[in-house]
């Protein structure tokens, strides 16, 4: 069982209790922040949504959320430098960190798996598939039971 936080908020997600989770989710195209913002909401989540890494700076720095999600392409900072930021600060560096890209080539090849990433989707996605990623993310050691 994932320990929970304050309250009994959860989710049954793979036949295990998920806690439900304050997530930051980037993205620059408005209509996909829009429908995973609603998707994760769906699913029980608190979601604050950023267009530029430098504003999910901001938001994580206010939440202190259970997840991030990236895109990789975004104005200002893109998905590396936002993830490098919230990477080499103490306060924010146990934070796990997803990125989500168009950028299929690069999700699925090995320099991906060198990044400070947590998980790496290209989308679109099946939700089943981030789903997930997500719970895994949020919950290891109960969707690995």
């Amino acid at each position: 069982m994932c320990p929970q936080p304050p309250g009994d908020d959860k989710l049954m997600s793979l036949g295990v209790e998920i806690p439900m989770a304050t997530i930051v989710f980037a993205d620059d195209d408005p209509s996909f922040r829009f429908l995973l913002a609603a998707y994760l909401q769906l699913l029980g989540h608190r979601v604050r949504s950023a267009g530029t890494g430098r504003q999910a700076l901001e938001l994580v720095a206010d939440e202190q959320p259970s997840l991030v999600i990236l895109d990789l392409v975004m104005p200002d900072l893109d998905g590396y430098q936002t993830c490098r930021a919230l990477r080499t600060d103490p306060a924010t560096a146990g934070i796990p960190v997803m990125l989500l890209t168009a950028f299929e080539h690069f999700a699925q090849s090995p320099r991906a798996a060198g990044t400070w990433f947590d998980a790496v989707l290209s989308k679109p996605c099946r939700m089943d598939e981030l789903r997930y990623q997500i719970d895994s993310l949020l919950c290891p050691v109960a969707v690995a039971a």
